[in-house]
């Protein structure tokens, strides 16, 4: 949402927009107040404040995860991430000796 936007956005404009891209999501401000904060630690949003309002603005890193995806990886990536790992099985009689 914040990459897609030319101006600075309120958490309460972005709320908004979800809600309206996303008929099913209802997300409160203050999880999306959380949301963009996280964005901001992680170097992809920046806050500002005026007149006792905060504006969120997207970065460029910011920018180009949203053009890469939500987390800034590819589909196939994001879908073997979260496959679970493969144990390898060891044979009979070599557990003592693995420990």
């Amino acid at each position: 949402m914040l990459a897609s936007s030319s101006e600075p956005l309120m958490a309460k404009e972005v709320a908004t927009a979800v809600t309206d891209g996303y008929l099913s999501l209802k997300p409160t401000v203050a999880l999306v107040r959380d949301a963009l904060n996280s964005h901001i630690g992680k170097g992809r949003a920046e806050r500002e404040s005026r007149q006792k309002v905060v504006w969120y603005t997207a970065t460029e890193a910011g920018a180009k995860a949203a053009a890469n995806g939500a987390e800034g990886t590819s589909a196939s990536e994001r879908a073997t991430a979260n496959e679970p790992e493969q144990a390898t099985p060891v044979p009979a009689g070599e557990e003592a000796a693995a420990s």
